[in-house]
């Protein structure tokens, strides 16, 4: 797609032609190890390579660097030396800018000749590792400098990304305005939907957990997107993978994890956070093989590192190993969680003493990084803590936990509801029970009682049963509210619920798309969009809701889809039941309970 290339880097990679040069350099040893290296760096999706066989080319012959980029196209030149000498091979790379004549970058290799083949493999990974980091750090660098007006889809993705490395809210926002201006430049620049995603994930994920809902949402929609534009990009399916995992839709996810490891394995930065990925689906050795790959790929690497290795070793259960990497971080800053992770290991190796120490740091970060306040109880933390470590094997999620109140987090309290009373009278004029109790929905109508797992749709029921004959109105049931001056606000089981139909229609949305029934598609879309719009403009910063316009169109037709999905829930089990409030429900912008004859609920 021309306006996809248009947004990557032309790199051209050739031999140095010098006075050093030796015979082999354009010999067949050299233009080997050059298509190697070639077909390592085309891996990386922002890099655009020119042909290898360009290099060789007598054309070039006698040109000095900015000719030579300007003939090839280049934006950068990779100029290398292979040179043998008595019981080895020297390899050196220079990556050159060649408009300024400045070296970027510059490194050597020695090779023992009996070592050749397996070290030349492993040094074309390390050379396209870094020189795709050097080029974002050089293109970054130029970028800074550029008013906002005169950047191009690739400058605004480095500019973007760098933003979202911060770890704030605002510089989620920040990044953002720089996608989103990828867009206007190209919108069909891939990586710009892959930077939307990464910062609503970030919100979703680590940030403010008030803003999960709308961030959730918008997360998938974008690395979906991405995918649809370039199925190619290592980065952008692993995104998609990283919010399945989050999303626990663990098979989905691991498919993508692995598409992107099969697509490029010198992306350092990538490769650990898959490992993290893989660590969570229940795989911590294939984890730490990969953190051990990045490092060799990226020696010289920021700390973050450490802190995805230190939680691949304490899924492993190597505790020592954990607390020596994790000791490389800012227990403060790096992850909001990685005290706590701290705090498990030396529990389990019975350091009683730090494990509690690590726990109070935890608890600072938390009311920090998590919104909790000083009256939040550990069960909260401990509940966040399992959202943003999504465990597929429930056993590592138990020992995860285990680890938690071993070091002092939490304690084994839980509110209980009033029972149901045993001896009641069921039936016309009795007491019917429509009861939620411990996730589950226990309903009594006409003697016939069953219990059925909690679904959408039963809360908005209950509301009807509890106040038969009133109406009352769809936003109402939505979670739209009267303010003090009269404007309506979304409250918090409002975005619950917004969620979980958005997230219903996403599902029906990936069968239509795979089916490719383009009419259900179409249909869905027209419920799914102003749902995302709505919820994306309901929510503010710290979950604080916004004033929002007229919801009631939009509410009725979420609400009545609950409803009317609650009772067929109900039919399977309990017809009668089914029967009477289909009768006697009515859906609309205004709903209500008028029972078709006398029947009193106890809730």
């Amino acid at each position: 797609m021309e306006a996809l290339s248009a947004a990557t880097v032309r790199l051209g990679v050739l031999p140095m032609r010098s006075h050093e040069a030796s015979a082999d350099e354009s010999g067949y040893f050299s233009r080997g190890f050059l298509e190697d290296l070639t077909d390592d760096l085309s891996r990386f999706a922002s890099l655009s390579v020119i042909d290898s066989h360009s290099a060789f080319s007598k054309q070039l012959e006698g040109l000095d660097d900015e000719e030579v980029a300007d003939r090839l196209g280049a934006d950068y030149l990779l100029k290398t030396s292979i040179r043998k000498y008595r019981d080895g091979v020297r390899f050196r790379a220079q990556l050159i800018d060649p408009s300024s004549g400045e070296i970027l970058w510059a490194d050597r290799f020695d090779v023992l000749l009996e070592n050749l083949q397996s070290i030349l493999d492993v040094t074309g990974e390390q050379v396209a590792a870094a020189l795709s980091k050097q080029i974002d750090l050089a293109r970054l660098k130029e970028a800074r400098r550029k008013p906002f007006s005169n950047l191009a889809a690739y400058d605004c993705w480095l500019r973007g990304y760098d933003r979202l490395r911060d770890g704030s809210l605002e510089a989620d926002a920040e990044a953002r305005t720089f996608f989103l201006r990828a867009l206007e430049i190209d919108p069909h620049y891939a990586r710009a939907y892959v930077g939307l995603s990464l910062s609503h994930f970030n919100d979703w994920s680590c940030q403010a957990s008030d803003l999960a809902e709308a961030s959730e949402c918008f997360s998938y929609q974008y690395a979906r997107e991405a995918i649809r534009l370039d199925d190619q990009d290592h980065v952008a399916h692993h995104v998609l993978g990283r919010v399945l995992l989050f999303r626990r839709d663990f098979d989905r996810s691991e498919t993508h994890i692995d598409r992107s490891l099969a697509l490029n394995r010198n992306d350092a930065d990538t490769l650990v956070q898959i490992g993290f990925c893989k660590a969570l689906l229940g795989d911590p050795a294939a984890a730490i093989e990969l953190y051990e790959r990045a490092v060799s790929l990226n020696p010289l690497h920021e700390s973050w590192y450490c802190a995805y290795g230190a939680f691949n070793h304490l899924l492993a259960g190597n505790y020592e190993a954990h607390l020596e990497l994790a000791q490389r971080c800012d227990l403060r800053n790096v992850w909001a969680d990685l005290s706590a992770n701290v705090a498990i290991a030396h529990a389990y190796l019975g350091n009683e003493a730090e494990a509690q120490k690590h726990i109070e740091i935890f608890r600072e970060v938390a009311r920090d990084k998590f919104g909790l306040e000083a009256g939040d109880d550990d069960e909260k933390a401990i509940e966040l803590l399992t959202v943003v470590n999504p465990f597929r094997k429930p056993d590592e999620e138990a020992r995860f936990v285990r680890g938690l109140r071993m070091a002092g987090l939490g304690t084994a309290g839980q509110t209980k509801r009033e029972p149901i009373p045993e001896n009641r009278d069921p039936g016309p004029g009795g007491a019917n029970v429509f009861r939620s109790e411990a996730g589950q929905r226990i309903i009594c109508y006409e003697g016939v009682t069953v219990t059925l797992p909690e679904v959408k749709g039963f809360a908005d029921l209950e509301r009807l049963l509890e106040n038969p004959g009133e109406e009352v109105h769809a936003s109402e049931l939505m979670g739209v509210v009267r303010s003090d001056d009269g404007t309506e606000v979304l409250d918090e089981k409002a975005r619950r619920d917004y969620r979980e139909r958005i997230c219903e229609l996403q599902a029906d949305l990936d069968e239509a798309e795979e089916a490719n029934d383009s009419g259900r598609t179409e249909q869905i879309r027209e419920e799914l969009d102003p749902l995302l719009e709505h919820l994306a403009r309901a929510s503010g910063l710290r979950g604080k809701s916004r004033k929002l316009n007229d919801p009631a169109e939009r509410s009725r037709s979420a609400v009545t889809w609950r409803i009317r999905s609650g009772i067929k829930k109900i039919e399977a089990a309990h017809p009668t039941l089914a029967k009477h409030l289909g009768n006697s429900v009515r859906t609309g912008v205004f709903c209500s309970y008028v029972p078709e004859k006398a029947a009193s609920w106890l809730t």
